[in-house]
């Protein structure tokens, strides 16, 4: 539900509801008419972006339903899943990789924030999805 011309402070209240997490004020902005694809004026980060890297994985999961472009990268190149891997969040990097998020080798490593457990979880997560998309490859 992408609208072009929304309201400047509605796209705002959407990025800060991204920020802090908030999913009834999410819902609440994208219901009103806000751009599920908004990018933050200094780091150009999506509503997307934001909820990744923050861990929500409920807003994660609304603005996903909601359509949000999974693959929409920040000022330094970084997409949702990016974001969720290096700040260590697993729960999100599978939501995120369960809706098609692309992964690739060529990133490099990306140093994970987290306990070592979410790390761990992380890595088989990324590691799962390269086996599969090699086997693709295959077929």
């Amino acid at each position: 539900m992408k609208h072009d011309m929304a309201e400047p402070d509605l796209n705002a209240k959407l990025l800060d509801a991204a920020i802090q997490g908030d999913l009834l004020t999410l819902l609440k902005a994208l219901e009103m008419g806000a751009d599920i694809d908004t990018l933050h004026p200094e780091s150009r980060a999506s509503p997307l972006i934001f909820t990744a890297g923050n861990g929500h994985v409920d807003c994660v999961a609304a603005l996903l339903r909601a359509g949000a472009n999974i693959e929409t990268s920040n000022l330094n190149d970084y997409t949702a899943l990016m974001a969720a891997v290096e700040r260590g969040w697993p729960k999100v990097v599978a939501l995120l990789l369960q809706n098609g998020a692309d992964w690739s080798d060529d990133w490099g490593v990306i140093l994970m924030e987290g306990s070592s457990e979410e790390r761990a979880e992380i890595e088989a997560l990324l590691l799962a999805r390269r086996e599969k998309h090699e086997l693709e490859n295959l077929i």
